[in-house]
């Protein structure tokens, strides 16, 4: 007797009991339970957070690229830097080099 997949159990002589699977509900699992009379608020609920919930995801996937492209732009700004000081270290040891070179050829 027991519908949409549901697991009949005897219960006494003459009885039985469903345990339905997941969504559905009723004595013999016939009642879906996101869309019964019983549950209609609970279903409504659930179509107004759909929209919701995308719009989350699209504000996280946004939010992700934007700090994304900030942290990129970061590091480039942090090479730059690193690659201007690099460079003044190498031409001052360069200076140094040529005034000891200088100075051992005199």
């Amino acid at each position: 007797p027991c519908q949409n997949g549901g697991q009949c159990k005897v219960v006494g002589s003459a009885a039985y009991q469903c345990h339905c699977r997941l969504g559905f509900t009723g004595g013999n699992c016939t009642d879906e339970w996101l869309t019964s009379d019983k549950y209609g608020k609970l279903s409504d609920s659930v179509a107004k957070i759909g929209p919701d919930v995308k719009e989350m995801k699209e504000n996280v996937q946004n939010s992700k690229e934007k700090d994304f492209n900030q942290i990129k732009t970061f590091l480039s700004g942090l090479e730059e830097r690193l690659v201007t000081r690099v460079d003044a270290s190498l031409s001052s040891v360069d200076a140094k080099v040529d005034k000891l070179s200088k100075n051992v050829s005199s």
